[in-house]
């Protein structure tokens, strides 16, 4: 009797198969065991035990394996073709008007005053002249491109609740990249690792990259509560940063709320990717139906999704 087993990435043993053969004296044989892994992270598989026995069945001899296959299981990609992103370099960014008109930079243009906007860069004369306020554009370093934060967070909970959100926030984080390269804007992924330091992937997530995102996963993720969304705040508040901001995470609270309206009023494209427990989106709806509100209000993009397929399906039929 030959038992193979694999486990999760708590260690909780997943599946356990038992295969049975008789061997003559001195034989050898090869045996497979096929094996199927729906949850993404650092799992461990192989032979566990070895019982041989007489024809008899009267004695038996177990022999006892300790050295155990480390598996990496990958994201797997979504079409996610149809999100529309924004192709404008974000030249209305406050920080990088203020560092513009600090350095005494010419203006590529005007436009009507919004709200936000510094008062340094009002052009009184044409304001005066037209009836209105009038602003100048800056042109600043910004790429209109995208950045994808990656909250490594999720909430203690029940197994296989817990690696579904992970599957659903790493999946779509990878997918909304592979998305954006393929409308031909410049793409980083980041996120920040154990210690706290920023890890940041350029263009294609290529395998090695996936491998070390996934290698960060934990069933114990306290560590990195509330890390994404200081990154989210920097990326905000940064005059290099691209026109698109998403962040992909399995909560949504105040602060991060706050974070989405700060990259907003920064003159940039926030978008949130919101996992939630699995079938359980029409009632996080009305969990979350006053910071929901407050993304609406703030004309903030925003998808609550069980899995990237879902939000796969979702582009495909909007």
């Amino acid at each position: 009797e030959m038992e193979f087993f694999q486990s999760d990435i708590f260690g909780d043993e997943d599946r356990l198969e038992v295969s049975e053969a008789m061997l003559s004296p001195f034989a050898t044989r090869d045996f497979v065991f096929s094996m199927r892994f729906d949850h993404i992270g650092v799992c461990s598989a192989g032979l566990r035990r070895v019982v041989l026995h007489d024809l008899t069945g009267l004695f038996s001899f177990a022999y006892e394996n300790d050295d155990f296959q480390r598996i990496e299981v990958l994201p797997d990609l979504r079409d996610l073709s149809g999100i529309a992103f924004s192709s404008e370099s974000p030249t209305q960014n406050a920080n990088a008007i203020k560092t513009v008109l600090d350095e005494g930079m010419d203006y590529s243009m005007v436009r009507e005053y919004r709200w936000g906007d510094p008062i340094k860069s009002i052009h009184w004369k044409l304001s005066a002249r037209v009836g209105d306020h009038l602003t100048r554009v800056y042109e600043t370093n910004a790429d209109p491109g995208l950045t994808t934060v990656v909250d490594l967070y999720v909430p203690a909970g029940d197994p296989a609740a817990v690696m579904q959100l992970y599957d659903a926030v790493i999946e779509s984080a990878l997918s909304l990249n592979y998305c954006a390269l393929q409308q031909g804007l410049s793409s980083t992924l980041a996120y920040v690792d154990e210690s706290g330091g920023r890890i940041s992937f350029e263009g294609r997530i290529g395998d090695e990259a996936a491998r070390a995102l996934v290698r960060m996963l934990k069933p114990d993720s306290s560590a990195y509560a509330g890390r994404a969304c200081e990154l989210l705040r920097e990326e905000a508040e940064s005059r290099f940063s691209q026109s698109n901001i998403a962040i992909c995470t399995s909560v949504l609270d105040d602060d991060l709320i706050e974070a989405l309206i700060r990259v907003k009023r920064n003159r940039k494209n926030p978008i949130l990717l919101l996992a939630v427990p699995l079938g359980q989106v029409m009632v996080e709806e009305r969990e979350l139906s006053k910071s929901l509100r407050r993304l609406d209000n703030a004309q903030i993009a925003y998808q609550m999704l069980s899995s990237a397929e879902d939000m796969a399906k979702e582009v495909a039929a909007s």
